[in-house]
């Protein structure tokens, strides 16, 4: 994911602060070391396109071995 995904697309200005939290809380990762975030625009133009993120997002950890 790391490779796809570059940690230099975070540094972009229409992000909201928590798009850019580059790490959870410490409390948060103590208790659940891995961690997906995933942002979605509020007003999406199809409502199922969360989900389907979401799907890939656990589909490509499946796929790794994670």
């Amino acid at each position: 994911m790391c490779e796809k995904y570059p940690e230099h697309l975070i540094q972009r200005n229409d992000l909201s602060p928590a798009a850019k939290m580059e790490r959870a809380p410490d409390s948060v990762a103590a208790a659940h070391p891995a961690l997906i975030t995933c942002c979605v625009l509020p007003a999406p133009r199809d409502p199922h396109a969360p989900a389907r993120l979401l799907t890939c997002l656990l589909a490509a950890l499946r796929a790794s071995g994670s």
